[in-house]
Formats: C-alpha cells, sequence, structure tokens
C-alpha cells in the first residue's frame, strides 16, 4: 500500500461541489457499502457544507483529476450547547472553545481503496481540528468496516460508550487531542 499519492488532491469541499460530493457520498454509502436510505440520519447529504462549515467544522473532499474518492467531515458538536442569545462576545467565545467535534462521512471509493487516502483524510481532519481548538475528536461507526477501525485505532482512538444514539452503528470511539483532557 502507497503511503502517499501524490496524484491525490485534498481540499476543503468548494461550495460548488457541494451537490457533486452528496452524489458521490449517496453512492458509496447506498450502492457500494449497502446502507438504507434514512431521511433523517442523512439529512447532511442535501447541503454537505452548510452542515459541517457551520462553527469550527469542514468537509473535505480527495479527488484525482476531478474525480471525487473520498470524503471526510467535523461536524462541530459544541453548536449544540446551549447558550442565551443575549450572551456576550466573551460568554459566546468561550462556550464555542473546546469540547467535542465529530468525524463524520469518512468514504473512500471502492476504486480508490488501498492507496493511503483514508489515512491522508484523517491526517487532515485531525489537523484542522486540533488548530481550531477542539478537545477530542468523537466517531461512530460499523464493526464491519474493519479497515477504517484498524486505522482510527491506528491514530490513538479507543472505544467509548454510545453518545448519540445512532441506530447505524455498533462502536462509538474518541481521540483526546493535544491539549485535550
Amino acid at each position: 500500500m502507497n503511503d502517499r499519492d501524490d496524484a491525490i488532491s485534498i481540499e476543503p469541499c468548494p461550495a460548488a461541489r457541494d451537490a457533486e460530493a452528496g452524489a458521490f457520498l449517496r453512492e458509496v454509502f447506498y450502492n457500494e457499502l449497502g446502507f438504507t436510505p434514512d431521511p433523517y440520519l442523512d439529512k447532511d447529504f442535501q447541503s454537505l457544507c452548510g452542515h459541517y462549515r457551520r462553527g469550527r467544522g469542514q468537509i473535505w473532499i480527495a479527488s484525482e483529476n476531478g474525480c471525487i474518492l473520498a470524503t471526510t467531515a467535523l461536524l462541530d458538536l459544541t453548536l449544540s450547547r446551549s447558550v442565551p442569545a443575549s450572551a456576550s462576545p466573551e460568554i459566546l467565545e468561550l462556550a464555542m472553545s473546546g469540547g467535542d467535534a465529530e468525524l463524520k462521512r469518512m468514504f473512500v471509493a471502492r476504486k480508490a481503496r488501498g492507496r493511503g487516502i483514508g489515512k491522508r483524510l484523517l491526517e487532515v481532519a485531525l489537523t484542522h481540528a486540533t488548530a481550531s481548538g477542539f478537545e477530542r475528536v468523537v466517531l461512530d461507526s460499523t464493526r464491519d468496516m474493519r479497515v477504517a477501525i484498524d486505522l482510527y485505532k491506528a491514530f490513538g482512538f479507543e472505544e467509548i460508550p454510545d453518545y448519540n444514539g445512532n441506530s447505524r452503528a455498533d462502536i462509538f470511539m474518541a481521540l483526546v487531542l493535544p491539549g485535550g483532557s
């Protein structure tokens, strides 16, 4: 396996490619991996950039010759904190600091697997999470995704109790980031 494939570019998903990235995710998620569509759990597919770019979140695409081969995203879970609209800028800044980011939509197309793309995407996401001041990155997955689970473990993720009630998931993991608690 190649640890680095320089023909692959990784970048934040441009808004102009949002629909294309959503179509890619639907293809991999439903057709390649066999998940059943769920309008509630998959509502982010409608506007990936709008969903993941809130707060300190982000979504990335990995592509080759303009073709999307993989995605990953970070969801800023601090946005669910309850802060009054009348809060001072200092309180708002404090409410948005630290906390958890959730790794989401980490998928590599079957034709692109084994090229180190997942590892590179995870490195990009974790670098962003650390630079953005998150304390921890959490994720949910299924044990059937053994290669992904092994990758997460290689980066230091450890199993934790269910944190979000996702009915599709049967494994929940977390990584404490440098400076996190």
